[in-house]
């Protein structure tokens, strides 16, 4: 198990990782820091002040190819993690991937329309809805912020760009909390796979947690500086969809006009 405490925050967890992989036709799964199955895994957690940074590799040690399906790099449930909130209580903010997805900011325990709006996006099969069925849970993408009594913390993936990551919340009752990525590689005799890098982050306030996110990604991607502005346009195909009324658009109108959006 590892510990992490952000004491400034009120902010303390703990935690522990996994692999799965497939051995003999079967998934079967090896904690993250041990060796099985042909397997080893080495698990680095490490902090600086108010940040941490949770890494794993899997190395094949043994003489067959394996086929590594997913990691997790961070599991607990709610009671392993202390932010002086309750878990019914505790604010999320995921971000979806698919398309249609939208930002959700969701009280864990509130059936409300901002739960509904946030379940009503794709797992990541996209054969259904995240709240329908069992294993009903929220699915964020790279960025996750979850608030606490003294301020909030991020999951985030900066590089994110070999696996799909995600940060997953139980809805069950289990109240389980999962971060990670699919991998689905055969790792041959000798080789080695790194999943991505976690970051966990503190602040004050959610705007640096996102800002810092940010300027990570914009680094890594090499984003252009001084381009000409981009103009800010209103559609609303990736909100409503096909099912986008006259009303719907005149209730937009009326928002953009009230709130002075510069579209």
């Amino acid at each position: 198990m590892q510990h992490l405490q952000f004491p400034e925050h009120g902010i303390s967890l703990v935690f522990s990782g996994e692999v799965t992989f497939l051995h003999n036709g079967e998934a079967c799964t090896l904690k993250a820091g041990e060796e099985g199955c042909g397997l080893r895994t080495d698990y680095t957690v490490g902090q600086d002040g108010h940040f941490a940074s949770v890494c794993l590799r899997i190395t094949n040690t043994g003489r067959e190819p394996v086929r590594v399906l997913r990691t997790e790099v961070l599991q607990m449930t709610g009671s392993a993690l202390q932010t002086g909130v309750s878990w019914d209580e505790s604010c999320v903010l995921i971000l979806g991937r698919h398309k249609n997805d939208i930002p959700s900011l969701v009280t864990l325990g509130r059936m409300d329309d901002a739960m509904a709006d946030a379940l009503d996006g794709m797992t990541e099969s996209g054969d259904r809805a995240q709240g329908d069925g069992e294993g009903r849970c929220l699915t964020s993408d790279t960025l996750t912020l979850l608030k606490g009594k003294k301020g909030w913390m991020s999951f985030s993936y900066p590089d994110g760009s070999k696996y799909f990551c995600h940060t997953r919340f139980a809805l069950d009752g289990s109240q389980k909390i999962t971060s990670g990525c699919e991998v689905d590689v055969v790792l041959a005799p000798g080789g080695t796979l790194e999943a991505e890098k976690l970051v966990l982050e503190v602040s004050d306030r959610w705007e640096e947690l996102a800002g810092h996110f940010a300027q990570s990604k914009a680094a890594m991607l090499g984003t252009r500086k001084n381009r000409l502005p981009r103009p800010d346009v209103y559609c609303t195909w990736y909100y409503y969809g096909l099912t986008v009324s006259l009303e719907d658009v005149r209730e937009n109108l009326r928002a953009i006009v009230s709130k002075k959006l510069p579209y």
